[in-house]
């Protein structure tokens, strides 16, 4: 059965809204260290991370590995209908962006590599790898844009349908994992 998009939003919302911290905490280390296992994070120098909110996964573990790795951090500011990456070190100053998301200041380095690893937001997934984000396309033309790169979507268990409701605009990505399973894809 396919799930519409606005019933995927209200139902994982509303899950994670309630959602307990320490679960939350929990869950994302276990993400974290899957996504750090994978020959995509081990193969790749530029890794493009969000910075998360409204209790979606925790990205941090991964970036500051990352970091640590000596590897080139980069995440998004929003300007206009896009994103644009710049590059995080550690302790740089971020500020409140667009819906409130902690975005990197303006004056860095703007990053914007054909190659590396895009960790992927979204509000939904199914097992086929495609996910619903909050509506407004950012990652979708995003990742449009950077065909070459791979893309590794995070989320929680309770973030999976059988089948999302996609339409052409819709970008699949290449992985899934969440803190019990992992699903491979495959770019349309």
């Amino acid at each position: 059965m396919i799930t519409d998009k606005a019933t995927a939003r209200i139902i994982v919302k509303e899950a994670r809204k309630n959602i307990a911290l320490d679960s939350l905490s929990k869950k994302s280390r276990q993400i974290a260290e899957k996504v750090l296992n994978t020959k995509e994070y081990r193969k790749n120098q530029i890794l493009f991370a969000y910075i998360p909110c409204n209790n979606e996964t925790d990205t941090w573990p991964v970036i500051n590995q990352a970091l640590c790795d000596g590897k080139t951090v980069a995440i998004p500011r929003v300007v206009g209908e896009n994103m644009i990456f710049y590059q995080y070190k550690e302790n740089d100053i971020l500020e409140d962006g667009y819906m409130g998301i902690k975005e990197p200041l303006p004056n860095g380095r703007i990053i914007d590599s054909s190659e590396g690893l895009i960790i992927v937001p979204g509000v939904a997934f199914d097992t086929k790898c495609n996910r619903v984000g909050y509506g407004k396309g950012f990652y979708d033309r995003f990742l449009a844009s950077h065909p070459h790169c791979d893309t590794i979507g995070i989320c929680f268990d309770f973030q999976i349908f059988e089948e999302v409701e996609t339409n052409s605009a819709d970008k699949q990505i290449d992985m899934l994992i969440t803190e019990s399973k992992s699903y491979k894809g495959e770019k349309i």
